[in-house]
């Protein structure tokens, strides 16, 4: 910045062109502004010093500024990569002790559960004596109960064994009143168509005595000769003949036409 004074200009030679100021005076007035004038342009060149001086100040601010935030973020990558390798330590640090002691508590769970499974294993075999006695007891009341109940029924048994022998006995005894009621009654017919027959006595034959017993076939009752002959055990009349070698009855069905198998049609005697 330059500053320009022009010491033939002015007041002082105003002044003394008018008379008003001597030539000494005047002298001295310029020689007052020259020192003015270059003390300005002391001024001017310590200020454009100055301002050369704050520049550089500015720019060594501006580049120490420049350099401390390079070296701030030199520092914080520095100490993030420092913290990130901090981290993963502790991270690595604490996956390792959390798997030991995820291994920690599956041995003890492991050791629970056999502890349990002990115990269980316990119960279930008081549990199975426990059971086995029960049933080994009620086995034994079952056993007594069964030998009571067969001792009752083999009693019962023999009561109803009695008792049918006793009814075979009695029926035993009726067949053989009606069988021998029909044999006389048979024989008596038998006698009264050998009187009735106009014979000689040598073409008759003895008297004969027909024997029966009570036969049973399909849920009928018949008297039955030695030859096979049956009889009605009610009318004592000749029905039918049994067939021994078919194992059926034969049945009377008209006097003119014989006899006739079970099932097929019959007419009344």
């Amino acid at each position: 910045m330059g500053v320009s004074v022009d010491v033939g200009s002015g007041v002082g030679k105003e002044c003394f062109e008018r008379g008003l100021m001597s030539v000494e005076e005047l002298d001295s007035v310029r020689a007052e502004e020259r020192y003015r004038v270059e003390e300005c342009r002391l001024e001017a060149r310590e200020l454009k010093a100055h301002e050369r001086e704050l520049k550089k100040e500015a720019a060594a601010l501006a580049k120490a500024e420049k350099l401390a935030k390079a070296k701030a973020v030199k520092e914080e990558a520095k100490a993030a990569k420092k913290a990130e390798k901090e981290a993963a330590k502790e991270e690595a640090k604490a996956a390792k002790v959390a798997e030991r002691d995820a291994k920690k508590a599956e041995k003890e769970a492991a050791k629970e559960a056999a502890k349990e499974a002990a115990k269980e294993a316990l119960r279930e075999k008081q549990y199975a004596k426990a059971a086995a006695k029960e049933a080994a007891k009620a086995e034994k009341a079952a056993a007594k109960e069964a030998a009571k109940a067969a001792k009752k029924a083999a009693k019962e048994a023999e009561k109803a064994a009695k008792k049918a022998a006793k009814e075979a006995e009695k029926a035993e005894k009726k067949d053989a009143k009606e069988a021998e009621k029909a044999a006389a009654k048979a024989a008596k017919k038998n006698a009264n168509k050998e009187a009735n027959k106009e014979e000689t006595d040598e073409e008759l034959g003895p008297e004969m005595n027909v024997e029966v017993r009570v036969f049973e076939h399909d849920g009928c009752r018949y008297l039955k000769d030695d030859t096979g002959a049956l009889y009605s055990s009610e009318t004592h009349e000749e029905v039918g003949i049994w067939d021994a070698t078919t194992k059926k009855v034969e049945l009377r069905q008209q006097p003119s036409t014989g006899y006739v198998r079970e099932g097929d049609e019959l007419c009344d005697p």
